[in-house]
């Protein structure tokens, strides 16, 4: 039986197949990553996904991403600063 529920409550459960579809991945991409995504295992085989937990969870990469470049940003004008400008004969 398929549930054609909308997902806006917290404890929507995703599965597999619409996680990946809400991804824009392949279901074997979900197998293949889903330890590193927030789940909740069901059971021995059974896997299913929060929308909420996965909606933070992309915040979160997506605010790593720019802290890192913000990171790299400062770094790299630090390393300007400090390096000796060379002088001219």
């Amino acid at each position: 039986m398929q549930n054609n529920l909308p997902l806006d409550g917290p404890m929507d459960l995703m599965t597999v197949k619409q996680l990946a579809a809400y991804l824009g991945v392949s279901k074997i991409w979900v197998y293949q990553h889903y330890k590193t995504l927030p789940h909740i295992r069901l059971g021995e085989r059974m896997i299913r996904f929060r929308k909420k937990d996965i909606d933070e969870a992309l915040a979160d990469a997506e605010q790593g991403k720019k802290t890192q470049a913000i990171r790299e940003m400062v770094h790299q004008s630090l390393k300007r600063l400090e390096s000796p400008k060379e002088e001219q004969q």
